[in-house]
């Protein structure tokens, strides 16, 4: 093993002990855990500064190296559409055991962010998911109606429903979506039998997937009614709808449908290129308030000039950046499109940036392939 592989384990060792022993419950981190955060994160972006040969032209050309900062705000920020053409890890991509990648278009390749291991991945997803989403029992049968690892392995998000459904799900969940599509057959009978033996279920599905299914069951005429206890967990938006849906109005849809209350659907927000996750949830608005997503205390979120990309005073709207400890062989600090007002650990979206504002995004992501 060579000493910079030394140095990843114990890295990856100390970033683990953080996300096990952060207090998830806190409102803001203790004075000691900040203190190691902010360690973590200098030492994190030496790591990457030193193995990632593109990340580290893209510093210097800004003049930023380990030596010359002290803070974690300060570490150089990478464009998320950077990962669509160029292969930010930390090592040859040979190496790698997963690679997830976005969504992608014609004109337009996706996106992929390499993994060297997945422990730290799933520790920090795992842990978040069950503070955020099932505090309060420890296993259900679930339900997936979106990507799962089986069937989608360069899924992000099946890589996760996987992994909630191994960790967290009974023996007799239920994988209903496919590419060729939702397994109506098989997935109704499973929900009413459960509803039958008035049996709580996890519901995990993508936002175009359970719109689907709200559509397919009007057209059934099916009564659904979901048993206490029973939860969604819905995430992504609704590309490929020629409609437009505000969220109140999905959640009634939804609500409607399984005859839910809309306290028990919850909102996931994530992306390929982070290894951590925000939620909404009624666990997290008992804590954190209403109507925000909540990030776990191995994230960091700030928000950002769309024109500068400077970063704002707690409470301005902007653009969304990220520093996330469990990207340990990418690029922990990322920029994104979204737009949001940031409090702490909470922020609350109010979408992307439209077509004549993201200046200083777009040319952060052309600063990676001139480097």
């Amino acid at each position: 093993m060579t000493a910079r592989q030394t140095d990843r384990e114990r890295l990856q060792t100390r970033i683990f002990d953080f996300i096990q022993a952060a207090d998830v419950q806190a409102d803001a981190l203790p004075a000691s855990a900040e203190t190691q955060f902010e360690e973590l994160a200098l030492a994190l972006f030496q790591y990457q500064f030193e193995a990632n040969p593109a990340y580290q032209n893209l510093c210097r050309r800004r003049g930023v190296t380990p030596e010359n900062i002290a803070r974690c705000q300060d570490i150089p920020a990478v464009a998320t559409a950077s990962f669509k053409h160029v292969d930010l890890f930390c090592g040859d991509p040979a190496e790698a055991v997963a690679v997830f990648h976005t969504s992608g278009t014609t004109q337009s390749r996706p996106g992929r962010h390499f993994f060297r291991t997945l422990e730290l991945y799933r520790a920090a997803a795992m842990r978040w998911f069950r503070a955020c989403c099932l505090p309060d029992v420890e296993r259900l049968p679930v339900l997936i109606l979106g990507p799962s690892i089986e069937h989608f392995p360069n899924s992000s998000l099946g890589q996760m429903f996987s992994w909630i459904r191994e960790t967290f799900g009974r023996s007799d969940s239920l994988i209903a979506f496919t590419p060729d599509g939702m397994a109506y057959d098989r997935a109704i009978p499973w929900l009413l039998e459960r509803i039958a033996r008035r049996e709580p279920v996890l519901i995990l599905g993508t936002s175009l997937a359970l719109w689907n299914w709200c559509e397919n069951e009007a057209l059934r005429r099916e009564t659904l009614t979901l048993p206490e206890g029973s939860r969604i967990i819905d995430t992504g938006g609704y590309k490929g709808k020629k409609q437009a849906l505000s969220r109140e109005a999905f959640l009634h849809m939804l609500s409607e449908t399984f005859r839910l209350a809309p306290e028990w659907i919850f909102n996931e927000y994530g992306m390929t290129e982070l290894s951590s996750q925000m939620y909404e949830s009624r666990f997290t608005a008992g804590r954190f308030g209403e109507g925000v997503k909540v990030a776990p205390p191995w994230l960091r979120i700030m928000s950002c000039d769309p024109q500068t990309l400077t970063v704002l005073p707690e409470g301005q709207r902007g653009v969304l950046r990220f520093f996330d400890l469990a990207n340990l062989d990418s690029v922990a600090m990322l920029q994104t499109e979204d737009v949001g007002a940031v409090r702490g650990r909470t922020v609350r979206l109010e979408g992307r940036l439209i077509s004549a504002e993201p200046r200083g995004c777009s040319l952060l992501a052309e600063e990676i392939l001139q480097s």
